[in-house]
This record gives structure tokens, C-alpha cells and sequence, in this order.
């Protein structure tokens, strides 16, 4: 490599292009360099589908020391699985690729005008059959035809640089390339304006695939002996004659280790060996030679030097298609188009085994002599005797193409496939999803025989992607694991085998995903959660405790994941919580491990950062947040939850939250409340909710009203709801019909499966309680004991002289809870005298026996609040009512009471008229 320093000497201008253009091929390099090795993509992407598992919770089903019915409410654990998508590629990158291209091509052009004719002549052909391949006749210009439009083309540029090339000879290179990139920036205009197609620029941008494609192959062919060249160069550089006889053995060995270990590349890229050994990367191959290249174009100026001159037209020439080769695998990269990278990586391989090794023939054939005996035949390299340079080229160019024969034209097959895949890509920036769709397709099967799968990746996950049936994308998919696979396409693989119940070939593609991606934190993610859905909880810890390659959110998924699998199992809870962030699937997760936990403080702090607009994220984080509420008899849920439930577009989660809420009022002490609220929610429901009735059958019994219980136990047995009958028969009994409670009992052990003998044996227990002894059910004492003590406040501020403070208390202690009786009466007695409020007396007593139906002291009160009001046709309405609840001899004493009762008034309203 003689003058390492060639610049020297050169004007300040060329030493700024030079050292621009080496600079720009340098940071590609390492840009091709850092993304192959950290395997970065811009378009596989993770996309994570939340579900919710639910952990039944047992509430208010602890009464009855006989057989009992158990109500469940549902803790809420969302799990989050994670499978393969795609994002759009911003077009931008194409569009700065395809400047390059066409830069280059400017540069050519204007190069080729330097030549004498001959070259001139071949150059117009060559830049003709480009012009063909750049897809600019697909426009559609002015609706011409294709081949009119190429012709078109073609002819301008040939015209301008004959124009160039004959009568403006003198014109420099500069002024020659300004020229030519202004007469594309013309065409371009003329496309954008009167081309029929949308977007027609951006297709011509697309369309340049075939020439960074070209340029790309004929690049990698060109570099493809300069490897040996430098092993020459360095190996002979310091040798003088008889001092240094071993350096040309040094050159034939380290030439053939380099060979050899190039020839071993192909042999595993041909599915030929799979040993676990070291091989050369072809871009770093690439790299190496594209380098070491402006060396040894600068030395074989002496072969080109009546063509073209090395200062500065070769190394322009030079320097442009190695920017733009690197350009294009960097830009087929950032795409992920595997076949076309693979097509550039076949030509890489084949141009250093043809060309490499045929030059390494060249050397030997006509410097052996020269080499064995130690001299510096570099210098001479190029001034060849028995061997022409130039055959040895012709040699290698045949050497290539025995490769792509032998290879069953593999590396056209996957070109063609990487182009069908950025004509998709195309279509997916205009929104035409089918004719993606289709385009993936040729490309997922472009150079197989049988129209099936050539297993190229980025077409088989593509097409996989945009199909709709299952079925359909679980074979595409398979087939994009073959070859190239991504962590993507096995965790979409194996998803699909999990939503169609293969469970078992879902844990075997994790695990082969796992082999090739060990660190994968979806992958180990997606497996445990695989194997807690089988119920083997030992892996499945196991997986989703592995350190994996998560960043950023993805480690929240793994963290949510890993707080819900502490709810799910009462073992892995002892082992102590895990931080939390503000997520809302952390905070779901948290608070479904602390709802059977005392004294937890609810987070409340993402509240106000939610919308109104509920998903399973925040329903779940509602949930369970109402659940802890309830559980710590705490308002926080109650301040909060209205304005979701009001929202028109949370209907999927309206009956849960409801009753929820209801729970929550009845746990507060707001009975009433939590009764109404129960009661509209099934009336309004289109879907059966026995668990409602039972559940207020459940609170009538603590809260001493079996007849009411009664009611709702009965609604429910009508649903089947399980063991509805021993509630039902306890209810009867504690109001004195034993006889129904037996019978209803007798007929579910009748019913009954006789395999079921532990709760045959049970019911048959009931049996005998209800034939022997009294009925006990665990009483509310503490709604009670919050009525009293109420009450005696009411009554301590009324006695003080207190009336604001007396009206608020009276008014809570009348609307709280109706089955409190005396306090609902106390404060209608109230309002009624002391508060000189009869209409707020009256409102108190109907909503009471609105909820409390059975009472017959809230009825009699209702009925002499009425009276008392005038309301006489009210009071008639209601009398019946009594009858339910007194005995025949009690009703009809009533009754002969109120008939003079109401007499009188009606005499005092006539009086008045």
C-alpha cells in the first residue's frame, strides 16, 4: 500500500470530499456494525394483551352455624402475555435512502462523461438498464405507458451527458453533477405533479430497492479481493531479498486460513455445517475490504489510468458506492428485510471466495518465484506476466456465478423476496392492507415450486400478521421461527398455540425460543404464565424470576405479572411484597394481595390521572381498590366511583362496580343506601344476578328481617343458586314456618346426587335443627351499635338546644338504616314536632318501608304520618301491607282502628272545606 498518505499534495477541496466521504463510510460501518450485533429493529415491536384472572372472596357467608350458602365476589389479577406486531416504518427513511441512491447515480452519470467513447458508449447502456430497474416507469406519468416513460428518461440524461461529454467538454465535475442532481429534482417534480398515482414520489422512493440492490452486489464483487491484497502487503511489506524468505509463506498461509474460514461461511449459509466455531462476519468482511479498498484502487491506478483518473473521479465513484452499499444494508436493517440482507451477504461471500481467490491464484501464478524468495511484490503486484489481472477478474466473475447456480439461484430468490416485502411496505404507508397482504405472501413463498413457505422471516411474520384466522397465521408464523427468527415471532407462536389450546406445543416453541433468545423477557414471561395457567407453580416462578434483557415498561409487565402471581397463591404471599410503581397494573395487582389484609391504606393517588372511559387496567384497579375500601370500612372508593359509573360507555363494568359500591355503603353504615342501589341493579341488569339477591337476602338476615331475607332467598333459589334452599329454610324457620323450611329442605335431599354425601349430611343436620332447636344467625351488631350511638348524639344535641346540629344527626340517623327501628322512628318523631317538618318526616318513613318492607312499626308509622297529613288515599294503600306481617287477630284490631281513625280525619278535612 504504497503512500499510505496519498492526499498529500491534493487542494484543500478534494481533501474536504475525500475525507467527508471516508468519514460517512466509516459511521455507516459502525452504524451496520452496532445494529447486526445488538440485533436492533425499527419494526418488530411487542404488543401486551392484558386478561384478568379472578380469585373468588368469600363475603358475608359466615352466619349459620348449620350448612350455609357462600357468596363470592372476585378479586381481580391482571396478567399481561406478550406477543409479536409490527410498527410502520417512517417513510422517511426510505426517502433519505433513495436520495443516496439516486446521488450516487448523479455521480455516475456525471463521471461517465469524463470517458473516452467506448466507455461512454457501454455507460449510457448501463445507466439505460438502471434507469429500468429504479421502477420509474410504474408512476403512471401523464398515463403513459412504462416502457415510454423509461425511454423518456433515458433519453434526457444520455442527451445531457453527450451534451457533456462533446460540447461542453471543458464544464468541471462539479458543475457536471450539479447538473445532474438538478435534473433529477426536476424529473422528481414532473412525477409529483402529473403522475395519476398518490404519493407517486414516495413509490419511486420504494422503487429504488433494485438499484441499492445492484450497486450493493457489484460493490461487494469489486472489494472482493482486497482482504488478500492487504495479507500481501502487510506479509511482504518490510521483506528485502534473503532476509525475509518467510514472509511469502506467511502470505500463502494466512491467505488460506482467510479463504478457508470464507469458504466455511458459505458451507453454514448453505445449511452445509452447523459447528460451533468462529466465523467471519460478512459486513465486517464488507467493512474491512471497502477500507482497505481506497488503498488499493489508489495502487492499481496504474490498470484504469486511460479510463479514468484515480484523483478524483475513481475515488469518487469509489467512495459513493461504498457509502450507498452501506447506506442500503443499513437501510434494509432498519426495514428487517432478512432476504435481501441475506441476498447482499451471498454476494459479499462469493465475491471474496471468486474474486478473493482468484487473485490469491493470480499472485501465486505470476510472483511465486518472487514470493517464495522474500521480496516486496506488491509493488509489482499489478503489472502481471503469465496471468492477466483482468482474467483473473473474468475467473472470478465465473467462480461467482458457479456459486449462485449451485446455490439454486438462491440469492435473485431472496431478493426478489425483500422486494416484494418493500412493495408491501408501501402499501402499508398508503393504508391498503390486502395488497400487502398479498405482497407478503409472494414474498413469504417467492422460489419455492410448490407455492409453500421459503421461511425467509420478515415475509412469513408479515404475512402471519395480517392474516385473521388462527389457524391460518399459526403455520406462516411456524414458518418465520425457521430461519432468522426473532424473539417476536416465537412469542406470537407461541400465543396462537395457547388461544387454540395446544398448550403443549406453546411450551415447546417458548422453550425453543428460549434457546435461541435466553435472555427473553417475553419469552420467559410468556412461559410462566403458561405454566401457572397449568397449575405448575414451581416453573412458572422459575421463568418469571429469570434476569432477562426487560428495559423500561417491559420490566413493569414482568413486575406486574410477578405481584399478581403473589395474589393468586397463599405461599408465595408469605414471601413479602415487591415494589410497586404507580402503574395501574401495579396498583391492581397490590391491592388484590391486600384485600383479605387489616388495616391497608388504599392508594388513591391515580384517580384523578384516570379517564372516565374504563379498560380491564383501571376496572380491575377500581375493583379491588373497593374491595380493600370495603373491607377497612373506609368512604375513599364511595368519593370516587360515581362519576365511572355514570360514564355511558361503562356498561361491561357497571354490575361489578355497583355492587361494589353497595358493599361499600352497607360497610359505612349506609344500609338504605346500599339496598336501593342492589335492587336497581338487578332490576336494570340484562343479565341474571342471583348473587344479588342472595346477597341482600344474606344482609336482610344479619340486619334481623328474615322475612325479607326470605324474599330475596327465594328469588335466588329460582336462578338455582347453589345451597339457596338451606338459607331459604332458615329464613322461614326464624319466622315461624318450620313446616315450609322442612319441606323445601326434604326436596333438595331428594333432588340431591347421591354422591354428594358430605352435603347430604349437612342438609340432613339442617333437617333435624329445624325440628329441635331455635335458629341462630349471626346479627350485624355493629350497624346497630353505630344507629345507638347516633342516636344518643341526636338526642344529647336536642336536649342542648342544638337544632342544626340535631336536624343533621336526626336526618342521618332517619335515612342510614331503615332496619334500625327505633332510630328511624326517633327521627320522624322529630321532624314532626320539634323540627315542624312533616314533609321531611313523611320522606323518611316511605323510603324506610320502601327497604324495609316487612317492619310493622315502620308501616304503622308511615300510616299515621300520612293520616296525619291528610293523606288518606295513602294510607289506605299501605294498610294492606300489614297483613303479611301481623297475625289475622293483630291485622283485624288494626284495622278496626285505623277505619276510625281515618273517619275522624276525613270529618276534620270536611270541616275545613
Amino acid at each position: 500500500m504504497s503512500g499510505i498518505f496519498f492526499w498529500k499534495g491534493w487542494s484543500f477541496r478534494e481533501r474536504v470530499i475525500l475525507f467527508g466521504c471516508f468519514s460517512g463510510l466509516l459511521c455507516l460501518i459502525i452504524a451496520v456494525f452496532v445494529v447486526d450485533f445488538n440485533q436492533v429493529s425499527w419494526l418488530y415491536d411487542w404488543n401486551v394483551t392484558a386478561f384478568l384472572n379472578k380469585i373468588p372472596e368469600e363475603v358475608y357467608s359466615k352466619h349459620s352455624n348449620l350448612i350455609e350458602s357462600s357468596v363470592n365476589t372476585d378479586v381481580l389479577v391482571l396478567l399481561q402475555k406478550v406477543h409479536g406486531t409490527f410498527s410502520s416504518l417512517n417513510s422517511i427513511y426510505t426517502v433519505v435512502w433513495s436520495l443516496a441512491v439516486y446521488f450516487l447515480l448523479a455521480v455516475c452519470v456525471s463521471v461517465f462523461t469524463f470517458l473516452n467513447r467506448f466507455w461512454f458508449i457501454v455507460c449510457a447502456g448501463l445507466l439505460i438498464l438502471l434507469v429500468t430497474f429504479s421502477g420509474v416507469g410504474n408512476v403512471a406519468l401523464f398515463g403513459l405507458s412504462s416502457q415510454v416513460i423509461i425511454s423518456s428518461i433515458s433519453i434526457i440524461l444520455i442527451s445531457l451527458a453527450y451534451y457533456c461529454h462533446e460540447v461542453r467538454t471543458t464544464v468541471s465535475f462539479y458543475r457536471r453533477l450539479l447538473l445532474f442532481c438538478a435534473v433529477f429534482f426536476l424529473i422528481g417534480t414532473v412525477i409529483h405533479v402529473f403522475s395519476i398515482h398518490e404519493s407517486a414520489l414516495l413509490e419511486v422512493a420504494y422503487q429504488s430497492y433494485w438499484l441499492g440492490i445492484i450497486l450493493s452486489a457489484v460493490f461487494s464483487l469489486y472489494v472482493g479481493h482486497e482482504i488478500v491484497y492487504a495479507i500481501l502487503v502487510v506479509s511482504t511489506g518490510t521483506a528485502s531479498e534473503g532476509l525475509s524468505k518467510g514472509n511469502g509463506l506467511h502470505f500463502i498461509v494466512f491467505s488460506l486460513l482467510y479463504l478457508l474460514n470464507v469458504a466455511l461461511v458459505f458451507m453454514r449459509n448453505s445449511n452445509y455445517i452447523d459447528w460451533d466455531i468462529y466465523y467471519f462476519n460478512p459486513y465486517l468482511l464488507l467493512g474491512l475490504s471497502s477500507v482497505l479498498g481506497v488503498w488499493g484502487l489508489r495502487d492499481r491506478e496504474g490498470l484504469y489510468h486511460r479510463v479514468m483518473p484515480f484523483r478524483p473521479l475513481a475515488l469518487v465513484v469509489y467512495l459513493s458506492m461504498a457509502v450507498v452499499t452501506f447506506g442500503t444494508i443499513l437501510y434494509l436493517m432498519i426495514q428487517s428485510n432478512d432476504p435481501a440482507l441475506e441476498a447482499i451477504e451471498d454476494a459479499i461471500v462469493f465475491g471474496h471466495i471468486g474474486m478473493g481467490g482468484l487473485f490469491f491464484i493470480y499472485i501465486l501464478i505470476n510472483f511465486i518465484t518472487l514470493l517464495l524468495k522474500g521480496l516486496p511484490i506488491y509493488r509489482v503486484a499489478f503489472k502481471e506476466d503469465n496471468f492477466p489481472y483482468a482474467t483473473s477478474k473474468l475467473a472470478g466473475v465465473i467462480v461467482v456465478a458457479a456459486f449462485f447456480f449451485a446455490s439454486n439461484y438462491a440469492p435473485f430468490n431472496q431478493a426478489v423476496s425483500g422486494y416484494f416485502n418493500t412493495v408491501a411496505d408501501f402499501n402499508l404507508t398508503q393504508g391498503n392492507r390486502d395488497a400487502a397482504k398479498e405482497y407478503y405472501r409472494r414474498g413469504a413463498i417467492y422460489g419455492n415450486i410448490l407455492a409453500q413457505s421459503n421461511t425467509n422471516h420478515r415475509s412469513n411474520y408479515m404475512y402471519a400478521q395480517l392474516l385473521e384466522k388462527d389457524e391460518q397465521k399459526m403455520v406462516w408464523m411456524e414458518s418465520a421461527t425457521k430461519k432468522n427468527p426473532t424473539e417476536q415471532s416465537y412469542a406470537s407462536l407461541g400465543v396462537l398455540y395457547e388461544q387454540s389450546s395446544l398448550f403443549f406445543d406453546a411450551v415447546f416453541t417458548y422453550q425453543a425460543g428460549l434457546e435461541q433468545f435466553p435472555d427473553s423477557w417475553a419469552l420467559n414471561n410468556n412461559l410462566g404464565l403458561l405454566y401457572e395457567r397449568i397449575q405448575l407453580s414451581d416453573s412458572a416462578d422459575y421463568y418469571l424470576n429469570q434476569n432477562t434483557n426487560a428495559v423500561f415498561w417491559q420490566k413493569d409487565v414482568l413486575i406486574a405479572n410477578k405481584l399478581a402471581f403473589r395474589a393468586l397463591s397463599p405461599e408465595r404471599k408469605s414471601q413479602g411484597m415487591l415494589q410497586k410503581s404507580g402503574r395501574l397494573d401495579h396498583q391492581a395487582n397490590w391491592m388484590a394481595n391486600q384485600v383479605d389484609r387489616d388495616s391497608v391504606d388504599a392508594s388513591m393517588g391515580l384517580i384523578e390521572e384516570m379517564s372516565l372511559q374504563l379498560n380491564i387496567f383501571s376496572y380491575a384497579y377500581l375493583k379491588n381498590l373497593g374491595l380493600v375500601c370495603a373491607k377497612n370500612r373506609t368512604t375513599d372508593f364511595l368519593s370516587v366511583i360515581d362519576p365511572f359509573l355514570e360514564y355511558s360507555g361503562n356498561d361491561a363494568f357497571r354490575n361489578e362496580l355497583s355492587v361494589t359500591k353497595a358493599m361499600n355503603l352497607y360497610a359505612t353504615g349506609d344500609v338504605s343506601n346500599a339496598f336501593v342501589l342492589m335492587n336497581d341493579t338487578f332490576e336494570k341488569s340484562s343479565q341474571a344476578l342471583p348473587d344479588v339477591k342472595m346477597l341482600l337476602g344474606k344482609w336482610s338476615m344479619e340486619l334481623n328481617a328474615p322475612r325479607l331475607a326470605a324474599r330475596y332467598f327465594e328469588s335466588a333459589r329460582e336462578y338455582a343458586y347453589p345451597l339457596a334452599t338451606a338459607d331459604l329454610a332458615q329464613a322461614y324457620a326464624m319466622i315461624g314456618q318450620r313446616s315450609v323450611a322442612q319441606y323445601l329442605v326434604g326436596k333438595e335431599l331428594n333432588e340431591l346426587d347421591s354422591s354428594k354425601t358430605s352435603l347430604r349430611s349437612q342438609l340432613e343436620v339442617l333437617v333435624e335443627s329445624l325440628d329441635k332447636e331455635p335458629i341462630v344467625w349471626n346479627q350485624n351488631t355493629e350497624v346497630f351499635a353505630q344507629g345507638e350511638d347516633l342516636l344518643k348524639h341526636a338526642a344529647e344535641a336536642q336536649n342542648k338546644g342544638l337544632v342544626e346540629d340535631a336536624t343533621i344527626l336526626y336526618g342521618r340517623l332517619g335515612v342510614n338504616n331503615p332496619f334500625f327501628e327505633k332510630g328511624v322512628l326517633q327521627a320522624a318523631k322529630f321532624f314532626n314536632q320539634k323540627g315542624n317538618d312533616k314533609d321531611r318526616a313523611y320522606e323518611i318513613l316511605r323510603q324506610s318501608i320502601g327497604v324495609n318492607e316487612y317492619s310493622p312499626e315502620l308501616i304503622m308509622a308511615y300510616i299515621d304520618q300520612c293520616l296525619s297529613m291528610g293523606l288518606i288515599s295513602y294510607a289506605e294503600g299501605t294498610v294492606i301491607r300489614l297483613i303479611d306481617v301481623l297475625d289475622a287477630e293483630a291485622y283485624q284490631r288494626y284495622e278496626l282502628d285505623f277505619e276510625a281513625r281515618k273517619s275522624q280525619v276525613e270529618s276534620e278535612l270536611n270541616s275545613w272545606d
